[in-house]
C-alpha cells in the first residue's frame, strides 16, 4: 500500500523495487486497473510452493463462513 514508517519492521521483498514497478506497470496495462486498487492484494513469487500454499489458504478462506472472501481469481480465468 506504499505506507512505510522507518521505525517499523522492514518490508519483506523478494524482488527489487525496479522489478516490482515493472511488474505493476504490466498488470496495470493488462487489467486496465489503477495499481493502487490491486497492489495490496498481489503476490509476486517465482516459487510454486508459495503459490500452492497461497491457493490452499485462499480456498480455506472461501470455505470459512466468517471470512470476507468470496472467490479466488487464478491463472487461466479460473475462480
Amino acid at each position: 500500500d506504499g505506507i512505510y514508517h522507518p521505525t517499523e519492521f522492514s518490508p519483506l521483498s523478494h524482488f527489487d523495487a525496479r522489478r516490482v514497478d515493472f511488474s505493476l506497470a504490466r498488470l496495470r496495462h493488462y487489467t486496465g486497473t489503477p495499481v493502487e486498487h490491486f497492489q495490496p492484494f498481489v503476490l509476486f513469487t517465482n516459487y510454486t510452493r508459495y503459490v500452492d500454499e497461497f491457493v490452499r489458504w485462499g480456498c480455506s478462506q472461501i470455505l470459512d463462513p466468517d471470512s470476507p472472501y468470496i472467490a479466488l481469481s487464478c491463472a487461466g480465468g479460473n475462480w
